[in-house]
């Protein structure tokens, strides 16, 4: 029988591995996740932590949602385009 791991283990070898984990409940939405430490994002968290609570952050947060809007208008244009493509093909 091989070695036997603990939790602690599992956790240490993920994050040597910068695996992060994500853990999720019966309705698939997320419990918690533990990410590995990666001091280029560390100053990256700090300062979306600190925008959370003011309008800076409300003000990246719209840009960001206006910039996902767009990119979805572009790919379902592309999408289309492409099923065109194929259907005029076929005949």
């Amino acid at each position: 029988m091989g070695k036997d791991i603990s939790h602690f283990d599992a956790l240490s070898l993920l994050s040597r591995n910068n695996v992060n984990l994500i853990t999720v409940n019966y309705f698939g939405q997320v419990e918690y996740i533990l990410e590995t430490p990666n001091q280029k994002y560390v100053q990256l968290k700090k300062e979306q932590y600190r925008s959370s609570d003011n309008e800076k952050g409300l003000k990246i947060a719209i840009e960001i949602v206006k910039t996902k809007i767009k990119n979805q208008k572009s790919t379902i244009k592309t999408l289309n385009k492409n099923k065109k493509n194929k259907e005029s093909k076929r005949k």
